[in-house]
């Protein structure tokens, strides 16, 4: 399956990474960018380099996915619903980490609740924590996209 998926994927002559992969090179490259960054949150090793106490470990992987998650809402101002693509390619990586986190929940866990006050025009979006689930998927989508 290896050798197949290899040949599959190899280069011809004169063939780059953009070039045989077109605009989703970009956010390829991107996604596994921020999941690599995603996976080191989840290493007690990294954060003893900062000298942080391990009780706060569970409250720093959640605080790192509520930013995550907002960054990938607000992206969301920049998809083109009506060309159903995105006009600025270097946020799609996010909505697509989250959209994989919406489309894979588990027992029916939601991940987020999100309040709409349209009077105000404001939201208020609460990150449930599913410490274990977002780390399953972080590794689940690395696996996916390598």
């Amino acid at each position: 399956m290896v050798s197949l998926l290899y040949n599959n994927l190899r280069y011809e002559p004169d063939e780059t990474y953009e070039s045989k992969f077109g605009h989703l090179a970009e956010i390829f490259t991107n996604c596994r960018a921020e999941l690599c960054s995603l996976f080191f949150v989840y290493i007690k090793e990294v954060h003893e380099i900062f000298d942080i106490d391990d009780s706060l470990f569970d409250n720093i992987i959640y605080t790192i996915w509520i930013m995550f998650i907002r960054e990938a809402l607000l992206s969301l101002k920049y998809y083109n619903v009506e060309k159903k693509q995105w006009d600025e390619g270097c946020r799609s990586h996010l909505w697509l980490i989250v959209n994989y986190l919406l489309n894979n929940l588990v027992n029916g866990q939601e991940i987020m609740n999100l309040l709409v006050n349209e009077e105000k025009k404001s939201y208020k979006i609460t990150v449930n924590k599913y410490i274990n689930y977002y780390k399953s998927c972080n590794h689940k989508i690395i696996l996916e996209i390598r």
